[in-house]
Order: C-alpha cells, then structure tokens, then sequence
C-alpha cells in the first residue's frame, strides 16, 4: 500500500486509494455556503453579467 508524506518520516497515514474515495460536499445544501458562493453572492457580484 502507498502512503503519501510530508517530509522524510513523516507518514500522514492516508493512502492513495483512501484520496480515490473522498465524499464530494460541494453541492451538498449543509456545506455549500463554505464551498462556494450562496445565491445571495452570486446576485449581488454577478447581477450584470447575470442580466446580459
């Protein structure tokens, strides 16, 4: 099993196949105010190009 590290010695534990099985929260409705831009944001930054 490969394991990733930071440095000589240093084995973080997590190996490749665990990075291959992450869980995607980007769309998920609990997290996706800290994964990207809440409605509120997209309006107020991107009225203009939302109304051309």
């Amino acid at each position: 099993m490969a394991t990733t590290k930071r440095g000589p010695g240093n084995n973080t534990g997590a190996s490749f196949s665990d990075l291959n099985q992450l869980n995607d929260i980007s769309m998920d409705t609990d997290y996706n105010e800290i994964c990207g831009m809440t409605e509120r944001e997209i309006i107020d930054n991107f009225s203009y190009e939302l109304k051309n």
